[in-house]
């Protein structure tokens, strides 16, 4: 078993702190002070996937919260996630869960 860097465990908290804005692999590499090339092999090393699917993958993953336990509507949500728009954040969810996040809302609700 390959043990994670500190990088690698630190990077989701960055993405959750960072959830509103559109997190870029610039702001990455300035804030962890690694390269460009570095950041690519340890992410798809250590995740399996690029840096763009895992920060998008971690906002699915708030957005899924968001649907279950809140009111606010898909677009504040897509808004609030730093999606450019709501089809772009539709796209993304259905991605990740094979449902859009209307049809993911009325199975999971939590009737709020």
């Amino acid at each position: 078993m390959i043990k994670s860097s500190k990088f690698i465990l630190e990077l989701p908290n960055y993405i959750v702190k960072n959830i509103s804005k559109k997190i870029t692999v610039e702001d990455v590499t300035k804030n962890f002070y690694i390269s460009k090339t570095s950041l690519a092999s340890k992410i798809k090393e250590e995740r399996g996937m690029t840096l763009i699917d895992f920060i998008n993958y971690k906002k699915i993953e708030v957005s899924k919260d968001l649907l279950k336990n809140s009111t606010n509507s898909i677009i504040e949500i897509s808004d609030y996630l730093g999606f450019s728009s709501q089809s772009v954040f539709n796209k993304v969810f259905k991605k990740y869960t094979q449902k859009t996040p209307l049809e993911f809302r009325e199975e999971n609700s939590k009737n709020i």
